[in-house]
């Protein structure tokens, strides 16, 4: 997820889904599923997978791979094969015979199975196309591409508007960014999401203004945010702190929620102090521990993990589905 050395992630991100063994790929909403069951995984094994995609069939040099997932970055020797264990197991690709990712010795990976793609376009809607044949979308009349362009920036000035205006009054009466009814958010997730990767604080500050909910979940996991900020611990661990801990005061002061548990029972908090992630030391997890036990009648627990909770959340899910 490090921005350095040139463009990545969100940036690259198209409007496609890739189809492929039993998995779905959608690379909109970057997120996987495997036999009808959304697989949660890590940011680079998924970049990991686009780059396999986009060139299934073909043998994928490893640093190819690596300047795809870490672009400008000098990571250690074991971060690619350790990736792509992650990606592997997440697919289930444990048929050592037949797999899905084969490994080409001293050379990189192959992704071994057809792959189909799927591209969404907001005029044209869904069409599909097998790798190797042409994807563009089927042709729109000028006028009613342009109509339909015209359409959206009226909607997008009227809704910067609002926001604008909605901003004023609630600086003019006095009301805190936290205490005021937020209007439906006019910032792209996508744009958020880059923004948190790279702690631009003035985007943020500008998408706040905009009426952008930091509470308006990233993914199918219900991570917020916050949470999308803390996964910067794990991937660039020389980030730098103090712009880190500049973001995450900006979060919390606009409504990111201390006690928000995401599917897996995770809050913020506990997945600060995570070794894997950003550590006891981090400030971050220092002002979150503060926060926490700073009164208004929160306590350390409900900053927690609660996987209890979760677990039988997930049991009820799963029965609920048996039972239909």
């Amino acid at each position: 997820m490090g921005e350095a050395g040139g463009q990545n992630g969100t940036e690259q991100r198209q409007r496609r889904r890739w189809h492929f063994a039993a998995a779905v790929f959608d690379e909109t909403a970057w997120t996987l599923t495997v036999a009808g069951q959304p697989v949660p995984l890590e940011p680079k094994p998924l970049e990991l997978l686009r780059t396999l995609l986009e060139r299934a069939g073909e043998v994928v040099s490893k640093d190819e791979l690596l300047e795809a997932a870490w672009p400008g970055v000098v990571v250690v020797e074991a971060s690619l094969p350790t990736a792509i264990r992650k990606l592997r197991k997440a697919l289930g690709d444990d048929d050592s015979a037949r797999p899905i990712i084969a490994t080409v010795a001293r050379i990189g990976y192959r992704l071994t199975v057809p792959v189909r793609l799927e591209q969404i376009d907001s005029l044209t809607g869904n069409f599909t196309a097998p790798i190797g044949q042409s994807s563009a979308p089927p042709a729109v009349p000028t006028k009613v591409r342009w109509e339909a362009l015209a359409l959206a920036a009226v909607a997008l000035l009227t809704i910067g508007t609002i926001g604008t205006i909605g901003t004023m009054q609630a600086l003019k009466s006095g009301a805190s960014a936290s205490a005021s009814p937020r209007a439906v958010p006019s910032v792209d997730q996508k744009v958020a999401k880059l923004a948190l990767r790279r702690m631009d604080i003035k985007q943020l500050q500008s998408m706040v203004a905009a009426g952008w909910d930091p509470e308006t979940p990233f993914d199918d996991q219900q991570n917020g945010a916050l949470n999308l900020l803390l996964e910067r611990c794990e991937w660039d661990p020389g980030h730098d702190r103090q712009q880190m801990l500049l973001a995450a005061r900006l979060l919390v002061d606009n409504g990111a929620s201390l006690t928000r548990r995401n599917y897996w029972g995770d809050t913020a908090y506990s997945i600060a102090k995570a070794p894997r992630y950003c550590g006891h030391d981090h400030p971050v997890t220092v002002m979150l521990r503060r926060l926490c036990t700073s009164g208004d009648g929160m306590v350390l627990n409900d900053c927690e993990a609660d996987y209890a909770a979760a677990k039988q959340r997930r049991a009820a899910e799963v029965a609920a589905r048996i039972a239909s």
